[in-house]
Formats: structure tokens, sequence, C-alpha cells
């Protein structure tokens, strides 16, 4: 009797596919070597092939072949778990008597993977298994401060480097991106807008919507403050005081007729700015201010050329010796002399000479019915003067005044009582001089108009004797004329 090497017999390259050739020619070999003497040689008949049902499981990343019903179990055979190129995965040796039994093989990494179950190198089952990573959860929360977004991902599991996180806006705008690392928890973005309106935000992973978020942003109280404009020449300064709310979200801006010419973002907590420019001509400057472009306020400011007056004092009223550039003009509406009182007449009379007559030819008079306190005779200088002194006569003791006050402005409609003098009315009647007096200012005055009104007077203190109206004979004005400039 010949006997086989059980090794041999094992090797399922050597026998799992071809057994029954082998069994056959085995068969032909024990007819030619068997006694029917009895010898005792007989040679036990070879083990058949084992059979079973095969079921695929998966579990995570772990692929099960599961045998069961298994017929004809014996450890002469081997099954193989292995891939489709053939690399073997798992190996199982059968028991005798052996009904069921497992072959398992965990992945390392997901993806689609094929298998094969063996019987020695038969390929008895083969199944294809789809390992698809799991999609990664996790919670959103958000909150806002000022203009800062923080939207908060924590618990999250499955994270992985193929996924990632987008925060976007609702019109797809991708804002920040987020790679999500093996294992990770947690993270936060933060998101600062420029501007206060109202945002809608979207949470997604990996493409896939999420969550989602909307907030309005509510800019902070509009600053309030005082401004004021000043001057040194063509230099200009606004100063902005008082400050309430002041906020880096606003910028106050100045405008001129054409363009900006200054601006000025708040800074929290200042209470005080001065902004500066220039201006390359002179005369009246108008601006315009806004805050973040919405309309403000308007302001004004007259620029006037720098004043170079003369050294020498001259007499600036228009007598025949003075500056007959110089206009006289009165706001009276009638008087006694000239009657009516036309400009031309009121400014020959004051400035031909102060000797009486008995018409008044050489005076003005009006009646105390048409004097009130804004009855005025108005100088006007052809320049700016700095004014040093005058002389005033009344005109008769029955067309005087006791008291009479002097003005002062840049403009007619700015005049501005400087001052209130005391007179001794005259005595004298027709064909005389009449009192006088002079009166010098130090500091003297800068001024373009010069102003004198007058008080009714009812009776002349120095006659005792009944009055008409205030009477003046002639004004005589000395001062220091700046020689340019004419405003």
């Amino acid at each position: 009797m010949t006997f086989i090497n059980r090794r041999i017999i094992q090797q399922p390259t050597l026998f799992a596919s071809s057994r029954r050739n082998f069994g056959n020619l085995l068969e032909k070999y024990e007819t030619s070597q068997t006694s029917t003497s009895g010898s005792g040689r007989q040679l036990t008949s070879f083990h058949p092939e084992p059979a079973f049902t095969t079921n695929w499981t998966k579990s995570g990343l772990t692929i099960s072949a599961d045998l069961s019903a298994i017929a004809d179990a014996h450890n002469s055979f081997y099954t193989y778990l292995c891939r489709d190129d053939g690399t073997t995965l798992a190996t199982h040796q059968f028991a005798e008597g052996q009904t069921t039994t497992s072959l398992s093989f965990t992945e390392t990494e997901y993806g689609t993977f094929t298998y094969q179950l063996k019987l020695g190198t038969t390929v008895v089952s083969s199944h294809t298994e789809a390992y698809v990573r799991p999609t990664p959860t996790y919670t959103a929360s958000f909150s806002t401060n000022e203009l800062t977004l923080s939207a908060s991902i924590t618990s999250i599991t499955n994270a992985h480097n193929s996924f990632v996180i987008t925060l976007e806006r609702d019109d797809g705008t991708v804002l920040q991106t987020h790679t999500l690392a093996d294992g990770e928890t947690s993270f936060t973005f933060t998101q600062i807008e420029t501007s206060y309106a109202t945002f809608n935000y979207v949470l997604k992973l990996s493409g896939t919507q999420t969550d989602t978020y909307s907030v309005g942003y509510t800019p902070p109280p509009i600053p309030t403050f005082d401004i004021a404009l000043t001057n040194d020449d063509l230099a200009i300064t606004a100063t902005l005081t008082n400050i309430v709310n002041p906020d880096p979200y606003y910028t106050v801006l100045f405008y001129d007729s054409s363009s900006q010419v200054a601006s000025h973002t708040f800074s929290t907590n200042e209470t005080g700015v001065v902004l500066n420019w220039n201006e390359t001509t002179y005369g009246s400057k108008a601006y315009t201010i806004e805050i973040n472009g919405a309309s403000h306020s308007s302001h004004n400011i007259q620029l006037n050329e720098a004043v170079v007056f003369s050294d020498i004092e001259v007499l600036v009223s228009p007598q025949g010796n003075g500056d007959t550039a110089t206009n006289i003009t009165t706001n009276l509406s009638s008087g006694y002399t000239p009657n009516p009182p036309h400009d031309s007449a009121i400014k020959q009379r004051l400035s031909n000479n102060n000797t009486n007559t008995h018409d008044l030819a050489n005076a003005v008079a009006w009646r105390n019915s048409d004097n009130n306190t804004d009855t005025k005779i108005i100088y006007e200088f052809p320049f700016i003067t700095n004014v040093s002194k005058w002389k005033i006569w009344d005109a008769r003791r029955d067309w005087t005044f006791t008291n009479y006050h002097v003005w002062f402005g840049d403009t007619e409609a700015s005049l501005t009582k400087y001052a209130t003098y005391s007179f001794n009315p005259t005595t004298v009647w027709n064909n005389a001089t009449p009192n006088s007096q002079t009166r010098t200012l130090s500091p003297v005055k800068e001024t373009k108009y010069m102003a004198f009104s007058f008080d009714d007077i009812s009776t002349n203190p120095s006659t005792g004797q009944g009055t008409a109206g205030p009477g003046v004979a002639e004004i005589k004005i000395w001062g220091y004329p700046s020689s340019t400039v004419s405003y």
C-alpha cells in the first residue's frame, strides 16, 4: 500500500481544484495493488470536498464571509478570504464535523473592494463591498458683537480631512473655509463685517447646507457736535466741540461748492476735533457738512484780505481836503432840511462848512417827530479804515442835541452801537459858528461803516428855550485808511 504524505494533500495548489482526478488515479492505484487474498492492505477511501453556504456581512470596516451548513468538513481542506487580485486576507482550516465558521478582515481605508472566498484554489464566492466614510455631524451656535459674527462648531463627530465646512452668504459667496482634521471636535469661524445691514449666513458641510443664521447689525447713534469756523488769512480752521456718540463707523466730511476740503473719522471717546484747509481767494465761503454721506449742516465764513493801514492819520470824511470817495447816507424818511433828505444833499451839507445861515443851508436838521432810535447818518469809507477821531458841530440853538451815539460795522446791516456821548448844545442863532466836540479813540477802531444817531431834545438846556429837533452842521472824521481793502 502506498501512503501519501498529509502535508502534500493539504496543499491547495495540488489537490483543491482537481481532487476528483486525484481520486480516480488513487482508485486505479489501489485496484492494481490490492490482493484478493485479504492481505490487509486495503487503502481507506479519499474524503469528499466540503460543501457550505456563504453569506457576506459588513460591520464598520470589517468584512466577514460567514460559512454555514458545512457538510463533509475535514482538516484536509482549507478555505481562503482573498482580494480579487489573489492577495490572501484570511485562512481557515476546516475541522471534522464543523458546521459553521467565519473569515473576517478589517480594512484601514474607506473605498470599494472586491473579495473572493476560495476552497483551495477554487473561487466559490465573490463579493464587492463599498465602504462609505460616515458623514461628520456637529452643533453650530452663533453670536454677534458689534460687526463681528462668531459661528462656533462643536461636538464634531467623524471628523476627517476629506470634509470641509464653509461659512457662506445666502447668495453663495464663500466667506471662510475650514478643512476638518482627523479627530477634531470643535473650531470657530469669526467674520467681521464692514457695514451695518442685515446678513444671512449659511453653514455647509462639503457643499451641503446644514445651518442658517440671519442677523441685522444696527449702526451706533449718529454723533452730534458743535462746529465753529475761523480763519487766519486764507487758512481755515474747523473746530468740532461737545462731541457726543463718537464712533469709528462715522466720518464727517466738509465740502465747498465743488469738492471735499476736509474729513475726519471719529474715534471712540474723543470730545474735540480740529480740521484745517486752505482757500485761494478772499470773500464769502460756504461749506456743507455731511456724516457718512448724509447732510448734516451748512456754515459760512467771510475771508477778508489782510489789511495794511497807512501810518499817517488823514481826514477820511469827504470834505475838500478829505477823502471825497467816502459816501454819506441817511435812513431819514423826512427831514426839515434838506427836504426830502437826498443822500447827495446830506453829503454836501455835512462836508461844506459849519457856519449856519438863516435857512440852515449848511446843516442837516429833522423834527423830533421824524426821529427814532434807528435814525442814522451813515458814513461808508472806500477802504477799511482805522478811525482815530472825529469832530461834530450842532446846527443852531433850536436845532441841536444833548446826546449822540456812534456806531461801527463791516456792513451797514451789521452796524453796532459803540458808545454814547454827551454834547453841550449851542446858543447861537444865524450866521454864526455853533458848538463842536472832538472825540479821540484809543485804540483806533477798524471799520468800513460809521454812523451817528441822536436822541430827541425838546428844550435846549443852554438857553432854556424849546427845540424843534436834532440838527448837525458838519462832521469831520480822521483815521488811518488801508490802501487795498475796499470790502
